[in-house]
């Protein structure tokens, strides 16, 4: 969806720039737009390195306690997936600061939860168990 929407973009411009000159704010805009959607397009990945949450927090295995997945109408409109950290994790990067309750140490911060529109479950369970060296995937409320 986002990619279609960067294609539609970039061929408006080509075909205002076709047709005359075009204002430099335009320009601008135009890749402004651009940028923001690539942006919004990583949402989340699973790798040999860990986990990354949109193009900001990366967790690496070994700070990842387990993966918690949240069906579709548990906790928001469509899937999503949170990480929760051992006590002892450093401060994943792109992180400024977490919140640790300890009286509810399944609780996930926001900065390590994201939601992802089309998920497929069987995908992520198969990342993980590949690329995780045994943190467990659970199906969380």
């Amino acid at each position: 969806m986002l990619l279609g929407q960067g294609v539609l973009i970039v061929v408006a411009i080509a075909w205002t720039a076709s047709r005359g000159s075009v204002p430099w704010i335009i320009w601008i805009g135009a890749l402004f737009g651009i940028v923001s959607l690539w942006s919004a397009s990583l949402i989340l990945r699973v790798d040999a390195k860990g986990v990354r949450l949109g193009r900001s927090v990366s967790v690496p295995w070994t700070s990842i306690r387990e993966v918690a997945f949240h069906g579709p109408g548990v906790v928001a409109a469509d899937p999503a997936i949170g990480l929760r950290l051992r006590p002892e994790a450093p401060l994943p990067d792109g992180m400024k600061s977490i919140v640790h309750d300890p009286s509810n140490p399944d609780n996930i911060p926001e900065p390590l939860r994201a939601s992802v529109r089309n998920l497929d479950h069987e995908k992520l369970t198969a990342a993980v168990r590949e690329f995780g060296g045994g943190v467990p995937l659970v199906r969380s409320a």
